[in-house]
Parts: structure tokens; C-alpha cells; sequence
């Protein structure tokens, strides 16, 4: 009898399943971007995902995530490569290599959800300007505060993220900043924007330093397109007013972007930078993001 309750109840133990071998199975593997799959702070939330693919590998015991498709100035949110170990027994969060805390919401086969908080302050402009009209639809001027002096297009607002205006009739206007306290442009003398300008505008670029000389430099540019076009110029070529000096880019202290058009037309500015800034400087990742993927 007692040898045929041991054949009964002695036989071999079953192996108990591992969740984080059963997690990692799932998770490991190439993984792009849903549709509508990301939701960003609202301070990110222009920024484009659409070509994102992450490339999660390893095992129970971790592993490495390589990302491609990051967007420009994103790099904090998802880096080239990092590695990545579990961060509990039953494998619902990561612990990625750069301290990040990945909450795995759901995992099957085809789908993974992946929600994490990042911190993250851009660090501020040191010396220059920005203004990449990130703001809602409809944004006019009085909504804004500056700690400059700024002038925007009269009747101008912005539209999906670029200040758009009208010039009903021929006319002039301009976008610019003053600084109170001047600026040395002597190591990167650039003024970058993003413009659509009609085929016949004119534009001119006025500089004045802290001594009140003043500069200018007409543009050439690439005018009658729909989409943006991008244009760097080199201030140090500016010339002075009436022969006299140019503006001393060692103590700038302001500049304005003059549009001039012989007809009614509309006109389009955006990511106007100055100097040693980055358009990365305008945009807070700080919050909690969650990224939905398909296989």
C-alpha cells in the first residue's frame, strides 16, 4: 500500500512557470509605433513619433532596448540604446540603465503598452534667442510673456505652430526682440528661422547693439512655396546703416526680420533661433508618457 501511494503522490515535481520568463518571451522582439500611439506631456505633444521602432532583447535576466526614430530633442525619452533589467518578481516594470521606470500595461504578442514618467527640463537659453511658437491655436501676441522685449506681425497668431498673418493690401511689418541686457554673438553669429513668403516679398534684417550702431542684411530666400523653408544667415555680413559702422555683435541687443510685400498675401514664420540656442530649448518632456506599439 505505501508503495503504491509513493508511485501516486512521488512521481517528479511540475516546474513552476516564470513570470519573467514569460514576460521577457513576450516583450523581446522589434516593435513600431501604433497609431495614435503616444501620449505626451502637453509641452511634447507636437513632436513626431510616427517613425519610432524600438528593439527590446534579452532575456529573464534583462536585456537592451535600441530605439530608432526618435524625434529631434526627444533623445532623454527614448535613447539610441540602453539596457533594461526587471524590475520586480512578476515583470511589470523595467528599470532601464538610465534610472527610467517602465511600467509594462499590457504585453501580448502583438501589442505592448509602456508607461513611464520622465524629468527633464530643457536648460534655458544662456546666449540668445528663441521663439518656436509652440502654443495653441489661436495664440495672439498679448498672450504671451517674455522676459524681452518682442514684436510680432500685427493681426499675427499662431496655427499649428507657426505664426501665420495676412497683409491684406502692400504694406510692411516685422518680428523681432530687443535684450536689455546685450548679448556676445562674437562665437555664433547665426539668426536661423523657418519662413513661406510670397514669390515678390522683400525681407531685410535690422541689427542694432548697445551703443544704438545699426546694421542690415537683405535676405535672399526662396519665395512662393507651400511648406517651410529654412534659412540660416550670418549676421557678421551685415553692413551699416549709411556707410557708418555695423552693429557690434559683441554687445547685440536687438534684431527685427522686416517683411515687405507689394500685395496681398500671407505669410508664415516659425523656430526663429539666435545665437547658441537650440530649438530643444522650447520644449519641457517632463510628465508621464505612454507609448503604445504593434509587432
Amino acid at each position: 500500500m505505501a508503495f503504491a501511494i509513493c508511485l501516486e503522490n512521488c512521481g517528479d515535481d511540475k516546474e513552476e512557470p516564470d513570470p519573467l520568463k514569460e514576460k521577457a518571451d513576450l516583450i523581446v522582439g522589434t516593435w513600431s509605433i501604433a497609431d495614435n500611439g503616444v501620449d505626451a506631456p502637453n509641452d511634447a505633444s507636437t513632436l513626431d513619433w510616427s517613425n519610432l521602432s524600438i528593439t527590446i532583447s534579452g532575456d529573464a535576466a534583462g536585456g537592451s532596448i535600441a530605439a530608432s526614430g526618435v524625434p529631434e530633442c526627444a533623445e532623454t525619452i527614448w535613447p539610441t540604446s540602453e539596457a533594461w533589467i526587471f524590475g520586480d518578481t512578476q515583470g511589470n516594470t523595467m528599470s532601464r540603465g538610465d534610472n527610467v521606470v517602465v511600467t509594462i500595461i499590457n504585453a501580448t504578442e502583438s501589442s505592448l503598452t509602456l508607461r513611464f514618467p520622465i524629468v527633464y527640463e530643457p536648460p534655458a537659453p544662456e546666449n540668445g534667442f528663441l521663439e518656436a511658437f509652440d502654443y495653441t491655436d489661436g495664440t495672439v501676441f498679448e498672450d504671451v510673456d517674455y522676459d524681452v522685449y518682442v514684436e510680432w506681425p500685427e493681426s499675427s497668431s499662431v496655427l499649428d505652430g507657426v505664426l501665420v498673418w495676412d497683409m491684406a493690401v502692400e504694406g510692411e511689418t516685422s518680428f523681432g526682440a530687443e535684450f536689455e541686457e546685450s548679448l556676445d554673438l562674437t562665437d555664433n553669429s547665426n539668426l536661423k528661422f523657418k519662413y513661406i513668403f510670397p514669390a515678390d516679398a522683400f525681407v531685410d534684417i535690422y541689427l542694432i547693439d548697445a551703443d544704438g550702431l545699426e546694421s542690415e542684411l537683405p535676405v535672399t530666400f526662396v519665395g512662393g512655396t507651400e511648406d517651410l523653408q529654412d534659412i540660416t544667415l550670418d549676421l557678421s555680413n551685415a553692413e551699416g546703416l549709411e556707410g557708418g559702422d555695423p552693429a557690434d555683435l559683441s554687445k547685440f541687443s536687438g534684431f527685427y526680420i522686416i517683411f515687405f510685400t507689394p500685395t496681398a498675401s500671407t505669410l508664415n514664420l516659425d523656430d526663429v533661433i539666435l545665437g547658441d540656442v537650440s530649438a530643444c530649448s522650447s520644449i519641457s518632456l517632463t510628465g508621464d508618457w505612454t507609448f503604445t506599439f504593434d509587432k
